[in-house]
């Protein structure tokens, strides 16, 4: 028995609303997934220090500035300019490497400086004040992370 003419349609147009829906969404997910770009990339000295207060590592990393709004992720990247033999996590050699970060709603700033690892990442959680950023660095993996001391973000020298 043939179908009628109007269920044939209705079909199609299910379909069609089912693709635009799914391209709608899947654009509109990428877009809230992938760094914005606010204000101005600027270069800050970055000094890590373990929890004795030495210093572990310095570098040079490049990020927007101010941040974005929180939720929104930004990308930016960071050159290794010294490390101490104590620093924890083997295997960093003097390099440029990218990060990933974002604004979290309490206002504080995540950065992930081995952005886009999953495991064994070295990540910053710090506060903005006064065109620096303060606070503790961890050593994440998937079993758990640890705090290894803090650092500071200021803006490099002219």
């Amino acid at each position: 028995m043939k179908s009628p003419p109007t269920l044939g349609l209705l079909n199609s147009l299910a379909l069609i609303l089912l693709a635009v829906i799914f391209v709608g969404c899947s654009e509109s997910s990428s877009k809230v997934n992938s760094p914005v770009k606010t204000g101005r990339v600027v270069a800050m000295d970055a000094i890590l220090r373990d929890k004795a207060g030495q210093t572990v590592m310095q570098a040079s990393i490049k990020l927007p500035w101010p941040p974005p709004p929180p939720g929104q992720p930004f990308s930016g990247a960071w050159s290794l300019q010294q490390l101490s033999p104590a620093f924890p996590v083997k295997g960093w050699t003097p390099a440029h490497f990218n990060l990933g970060g974002s604004v979290q709603t309490d206002g504080s700033v995540y950065i992930d400086l081995s952005y886009p690892i999953m495991d064994n990442n070295d990540v910053l959680l710090g506060r903005p004040d006064h065109g620096e950023i303060v606070g503790e660095w961890k050593y994440l993996s998937f079993a758990g992370g640890n705090v290894m001391g803090t650092f500071i973000l200021k803006p490099a020298a002219p």
